[in-house]
């Protein structure tokens, strides 16, 4: 296997693992489904999730690491402005969570890995 499979493969494992999270994180800011707590929690997940793939740990210790803030902190570009970066309707139920599911996975990835390596 070449190195840009390996790559794909790695990513593709990584959206397996953050999906669940995503489309909660999504729901949870649907006009009318309104969930800070959820919000937050799902975000907080996302970030663990993203930072034990970087440094081979469980999701759990990833929890507890303090890399974990500056995660969430630079991924909030997409969280507070969802409408503005992947197209999501504030006033209205999206129509197709898949579709901003995915949209929100490679903005998320691209904030996520700039902030790691920083």
């Amino acid at each position: 296997m070449n190195k840009k499979d390996l790559e794909i493969q790695n990513i593709h494992l990584l959206w397996l693992l953050m999906e669940f999270a995503i489309h909660r994180y999504l729901m949870a800011n649907t006009n009318g489904r309104l969930n800070g707590h959820e919000k937050a929690e799902q975000h907080i997940n996302m970030c663990a999730i993203f930072l034990a793939y970087k440094k081979l740990c469980s999701i759990n210790k990833a929890r507890n690491d303090d890399d974990w803030i500056k995660i969430h902190n630079d991924t909030q570009l997409l969280t507070d402005n969802l409408d503005k970066e992947i197209g999501f309707p504030i006033n209205e139920t999206p129509e197709d969570y898949e579709y901003l599911a995915r949209k929100f996975f490679i903005r998320f990835i691209e904030l996520a890995e700039k902030s790691y390596s920083s």
